[in-house]
């Protein structure tokens, strides 16, 4: 779950950096996504889908306390 969280910092510290575009967007955004720099990877080019990036950025916004009572609960309870 760590890895998980980690990923979702990641993710939106590219977005920070300009080193990735957030998706999304209609109308006028469009036209934006087309005149975009082509060097930021997608997430398909990263080997993310967007479920995994919703989720690891959705982990990554809880607060500190929320991740570790998460993490807790996986370790008491593994599903394998």
């Amino acid at each position: 779950m760590r890895a998980e969280i980690r990923a979702g910092e990641l993710l939106d510290e590219m977005v920070e950096k300009g080193e990735r575009h957030r998706q999304g967007g209609t109308g006028a955004n469009q036209s934006q996504k087309s005149q975009r720099a082509t060097s930021a990877p997608t997430l398909k080019e990263l080997g993310v889908t967007k479920s995994q990036s919703s989720r690891w950025q959705q982990l990554a916004a809880l607060p500190k306390e929320e991740q570790e009572e998460k993490e807790e609960k996986m370790v008491q309870s593994p599903t394998y």
